[in-house]
C-alpha cells in the first residue's frame, strides 16, 4: 500500500507539473529513515500560490492529500508564484 501511494502520488505531480508549471526541470527525490519514507517532487516552474487556492484545490493535489491521509502520512504542497512547487510526501514505514 506504500509502495503505491509513492507511485501514485509521483505520476499525480509529474502529471501536474508537465500540465501546469512550464517547468525546465524537476527533481523526484525518496529518502528513507527508521521510521519513514519521504518522497519529494521539486520543479522550477511558474508555480501558484497555494493559500489562495484554499479549498478549490486541484483533483490531483487533493487525491495525493487523501493517500497521505489512508497511510496516516503527511502531505506538504510548498508553492510561490515564479518560484516553484515542492511537494513532499511523507509516509510511516
Amino acid at each position: 500500500q506504500v509502495a503505491r501511494a509513492l507511485f501514485l502520488t509521483t505520476q499525480e505531480a509529474l502529471a501536474n507539473v508537465a500540465r501546469h508549471a512550464r517547468a525546465n526541470s524537476v527533481l523526484v527525490r525518496v529518502t528513507f529513515t527508521k521510521t519513514a519514507v519521504v518522497l519529494t517532487v521539486t520543479d522550477d516552474g511558474q508555480g501558484f500560490a497555494a493559500l489562495k487556492k484554499g479549498k478549490s484545490v486541484g483533483h490531483g493535489l487533493a487525491n495525493m492529500q487523501r493517500r497521505a491521509k489512508q497511510q496516516n502520512g503527511q502531505l506538504a504542497i510548498n508553492s510561490t508564484p515564479g518560484q516553484g512547487t515542492i511537494i513532499t510526501l511523507t509516509l510511516p514505514r
